[in-house]
């Protein structure tokens, strides 16, 4: 059985990216196109919103929420 190799998001330390956070609060894939584009929702320090490019992993857009101290307890959801 052949395995299906892994897709990985970059490290933040790669000089490609310029974002600090250490999680993702939510992805979404494009339902179009699946293996396309991908969405993700950045949490703290840096609170973004980066459109990827699913092949190989670059960011086309980046969205600054300027969220300083978010409400505990609020919860997080994006969709495309």
């Amino acid at each position: 059985m052949a395995r299906k190799k892994k897709k990985q998001f970059p490290e933040p330390e790669d000089e490609s990216v310029d974002f600090k956070t250490k999680e993702f609060l939510d992805v979404a894939f494009d339902p179009k196109q699946e293996k396309s584009r991908i969405i993700t929702l950045c949490g703290e320090p840096d609170w973004f919103i980066l459109l990827w490019k699913y092949d190989d992993f670059k960011i086309q857009a980046k969205i600054d929420l300027f969220l300083k101290d978010p409400v505990p307890g609020l919860s997080f959801q994006i969709s495309m």
